[in-house]
């Protein structure tokens, strides 16, 4: 059996698809995949794709192994799913014939496996589910190449995350929508202030003086991209209505759920007892 970790945003969702900065958090919720031979099996697109990268990559025939999947992370939801999923894949297989994949190489291998999925990827979902901690990720989107860097934060910060619920649109979709938003110029000012707000952001976290007012902020901007849906921004004016700052995580959603929203507050409990008063699934958990 092979586990692949989530992920979450703390700031520079979509934003970093144009090559501003995000900073991206291992989040300790698993993805476990398990490999059995099988003479009849089902696969979807997705794990299809996934068997044939490795197939060519390694020269191995992998038509008879069928995965058993046991998961923490839902679909569709911001947390990283997607990449954990060819991740653990990826690491079953190479367990199973006993390959020696590096972190670099198995990088590229979630990456390949995301571009299929969701077309225009960044590359922080796979690198974060790979490589794990807390990483500074931008890329060079004329050369293609990444600037990452591991951060190491003087003091830890305990963030809540609360389910909005699953997208209907895939985060390929909304990757897309933000891509043909009619005005243009307009985008282009809000990416901008986004990659602002994002250095701003990673500047008070690493300086151990994070207030979480700019968090407020980040949501604002990720308003103005329209992938935010009515749910989640319901839930986000209680949230703020009790002091707390909040934002999306993720690429978003419009139609029903928005994926899950990160909060923070110098007393959590108070939100934890809000989550509690409306049957909102929550996660706590510690940036450091």
């Amino acid at each position: 059996m092979s586990n692949s970790n989530g992920k979450f945003i703390i700031t520079g969702e979509h934003s970093v698809v144009y090559g501003e900065p995000a900073l991206v958090c291992e989040l300790k919720k698993s993805l476990k995949v398990s490999l059995v031979e099988a003479n009849k099996l089902y696969r979807s697109k997705y794990e299809k794709y996934i068997f044939e990268i490795f197939s060519k990559k390694f020269n191995k025939d992998v038509s008879k192994l069928k995965i058993i999947v046991a998961s923490q992370l839902p679909s569709k939801s911001g947390l990283g799913s997607s990449a954990a999923f060819a991740h653990a894949i990826f690491k079953s297989l190479s367990k199973y014939y006993k390959i020696n994949i590096s972190k670099d190489e198995m990088f590229k291998l979630v990456m390949q496996a995301e571009v299929f999925i969701h077309k225009n990827s960044s590359g922080i979902d796979p690198y974060s589910v790979v490589y794990g901690g807390i990483n500074f990720f931008q890329k060079d989107i004329n050369l293609g190449e990444y600037l990452i860097k591991k951060i190491d934060l003087p003091i830890s910060y305990d963030f809540l995350l609360i389910n909005s619920g699953s997208a209907t649109e895939s985060t390929g979709e909304m990757v897309a929508k933000v891509s043909v938003l009619t005005k243009q110029n307009y985008k282009k000012k809000v990416i901008n202030k986004m990659g602002n707000i994002s250095r701003e952001i990673i500047k008070q976290l690493s300086n151990g003086n994070f207030d979480g007012l700019l968090l407020d902020e980040n949501h604002s901007e990720l308003e103005n991209l329209g992938v935010v849906g009515k749910k989640a921004n319901e839930m986000i004016k209680k949230i703020k209505q009790v002091g707390a700052h909040v934002k999306i995580t993720g690429a978003g959603g419009i139609e029903t759920g928005s994926g899950w929203l990160l909060v923070f507050d110098d007393d959590l409990n108070k939100i934890i007892k809000l989550c509690k008063q409306n049957s909102w699934e929550y996660i706590k958990t510690k940036v450091k």
